[in-house]
């Protein structure tokens, strides 16, 4: 049996919208670990989402647009792409990006929006080795900029636990909105839903500090009003 030399990384990032639609950018990243070339002639990278259309659907690498499939598969649709090389040189990286759309696939009830997607391992049968039999993935949700009051906020909870990226770690066009992301490492067998919520909520304290405040201005103009008709 021969190593596993070549290392695939994965790399995902969701930019929702604020109509629910969602922009995807798939990554693999695949990294000779040796000192000698390693073919990957036989590889092909797919992913299958159970939607019924895809939208916007491009894959690409350094040097330019790579030829696709698209195809029903089951309920849903299944994309596949090729390395535009045959090998890798040592120690050399190699990135595959599949761009593509779901649209109307994050749903809204009331002022909270709910995104769920599972994450799986890289299947094994797809891939003999040399291919390595784990891959780092990182995950990252790009959230609209919602449009509210003074008064509200935007939150989010996530499953599994996200970080919000600084604003030195986002993409320049990602700048003002928040980026959560999750890291892991996944074998084959291994997946795990990711679930997000995320809306516009009261800030409670600020609403009972205005009710107070709000309150207070009343009942002064209340008694300032009375003492007038008493020819105070």
């Amino acid at each position: 049996m021969s190593p596993q030399t070549v290392r695939v990384n994965v790399e995902k990032i969701y930019t929702i919208d604020d109509a629910g639609n969602v922009n995807i950018e798939r990554s693999w990243i695949l990294t000779n670990e040796i000192d000698q070339n390693v073919s990957i002639h036989d590889l092909c990278f797919y992913i299958a989402e159970v939607v019924n259309s895809l939208g916007e659907v491009n894959a690409s690498d350094s040097t330019g647009n790579l030829e696709f499939r698209q195809k029903r598969h089951g309920s849903g649709i299944k994309l596949e792409v090729k390395p535009r090389i045959d090998n890798l040189g040592p120690l050399q990286k190699y990135q595959i990006v599949l761009h593509y759309s779901l649209p109307s696939f994050v749903h809204k009830l009331g002022e909270a929006w709910f995104f769920a997607d599972l994450i799986c391992g890289m299947p094994r049968p797809s891939f003999e080795n040399p291919i390595s039999n784990n891959m780092d993935i990182k995950l990252q949700l790009v959230l609209p900029k919602l449009k509210k009051n003074f008064w509200q906020a935007i939150y989010h909870e996530s499953y599994p636990s996200t970080i919000v990226l600084p604003k030195e770690q986002k993409k320049p066009f990602n700048s003002g909105n928040i980026v959560l992301e999750y890291k892991s490492s996944l074998f084959p067998e291994d997946n795990f839903e990711v679930k997000l919520v995320y809306g516009i909520r009261t800030r409670t304290r600020l609403t009972s500090f205005l009710s107070v405040v709000g309150t207070a201005i009343i009942t002064g103009l209340i008694s300032y009003g009375f003492s007038r008709l008493k020819g105070g």
